[in-house]
């Protein structure tokens, strides 16, 4: 019985997260731009970090992010090494999606979707998933930003265990171009 309940807890924090992922995307395709995107095009180089691993001590969890906001869409390239108690791995993905602003501030909402390949043991695992978060321009050269993704990963099966979403949180700081 207590493994129904914590598959039912799992389930109900991933629809939560995919229900809010979906409203904020349909949200942000039906609202009025008005130029609040303009002059928010930028290229930036970013750091960023789990906030759950790292401070939890579970692993030591870090990114290299290259990022580029066009007027509406973002694309975004990451490179991260993760060292837990279980093994050291590596993991490459690639993000896009739509960003937009609500306060004519220099934030960014941001929905997207992610793909990547995870190195683990010699070998190559697939991961997908959806993100959204926010970042904030302090001023021409610095951003900071908050980002909440959810995976579906496939190297767990190296433990025998299944596939699963898996849900990070991750603060950012970066130079921008």
């Amino acid at each position: 019985m207590k493994r129904d309940e914590t598959i039912k807890k799992r389930w109900n924090k991933n629809y939560i997260l995919i229900l809010m992922l979906f409203l904020l995307g349909t949200f942000s395709y039906g609202q009025n731009w008005n130029d609040r995107t303009d002059g928010k095009e930028y290229l930036a180089i970013s750091t960023s970090m789990d906030v759950n691993a790292n401070l939890q001590g579970t692993s030591k969890n870090i990114a290299l992010e290259i990022e580029k906001l066009f007027k509406r869409i973002y694309v975004r390239a990451e490179f991260r090494h993760v060292n837990n108690t279980k093994s050291a791995y590596g993991d490459v993905s690639v993000a896009s999606g739509v960003h937009f602003s609500f306060f004519d501030m220099n934030e960014s909402f941001y929905v997207g979707v992610r793909e990547g390949a995870i190195f683990r043991n010699k070998k190559v695992f697939n991961t997908v998933g959806g993100e959204m978060g926010i970042s904030l321009r302090l001023n021409k050269m610095l951003v900071v930003g908050v980002r909440t993704t959810l995976d579906y990963r496939t190297d767990l099966k190296i433990w025998n265990l299944p596939s699963k979403f898996v849900n990070s949180n991750y603060i950012k700081v970066g130079y921008v171009f």
